[in-house]
C-alpha cells in the first residue's frame, strides 16, 4: 500500500530536501527539513505543520497501578499519590511554555472529575518542565482527589 498518492501536478524537490506540491493539487507543502506549512482550508493563509501537531498524547488508566492504553512520545507515569501523577515524555519540549489539555473520567454523572495541571494548593509544583508534566485528577464536587479509570493528556508546543 502506498503511503502517499499525488493525483495532479506532482512533487518538485531540490538537493537539500525542500519539496513543494503543485498548487493545482489543492495542497501546498514546503521546507520538509525545516518549517513546513500548509494552506488553510480557504487558501487565505498558511499554517505551520510543526506548530500545529500534538507532540505528546497519552490515554491511561489511573486506577490501581497506572497503566497506559496508548500513547505517543511518552515514557513513564509516576504515581505521586491518589489522583496525582507525573507524566514523563520520551523527547523533551524545547521550553516550558507549551500548552496542555486533558481530561479524566470516573463514568459517574453525579460527581464528574476534573483534570488539572500542577498540584492544587501547592504553588511550588505549579510549573511545567521540559521533560515531564504533573497532573492531578479531582472530583468535580470538590470532595478530593481520585484515581479515575480514564485519563487523557496532550501537549502542543515546540520539541527540543
Amino acid at each position: 500500500m502506498a503511503l502517499t498518492t499525488v493525483k495532479q501536478g506532482g512533487i518538485a524537490a531540490d538537493a537539500v530536501g525542500t519539496a513543494a506540491l503543485d498548487q493545482d493539487a489543492g495542497f501546498t507543502l514546503a521546507g520538509l527539513n525545516g518549517s513546513s506549512t500548509v494552506a488553510s482550508e480557504g487558501g487565505a493563509v498558511n499554517t505551520s505543520i510543526q506548530q500545529g501537531l500534538v507532540k505528546i498524547w497519552l490515554n491511561f488508566n489511573m486506577s490501581g497501578t497506572p497503566s497506559v492504553r496508548d500513547s505517543l512520545n511518552h515514557t513513564s507515569i509516576t504515581d505521586n499519590g491518589t489522583g496525582d501523577f507525573t507524566l514523563t515524555r520520551t523527547n523533551n519540549m524545547n521550553n516550558d511554555d507549551y500548552s496542555v489539555a486533558g481530561m479524566c473520567s470516573q463514568n459517574l454523572s453525579s460527581n464528574p472529575a476534573n483534570l488539572s495541571f500542577g498540584v492544587p494548593d501547592n504553588s511550588s509544583m505549579n510549573t511545567f518542565s521540559t521533560s515531564a508534566t504533573r497532573t492531578s485528577c479531582k472530583f468535580g464536587s470538590g470532595s478530593g482527589m481520585g484515581d479515575m479509570p480514564l485519563g487523557c493528556f496532550q501537549v502542543i508546543g515546540d520539541l527540543a
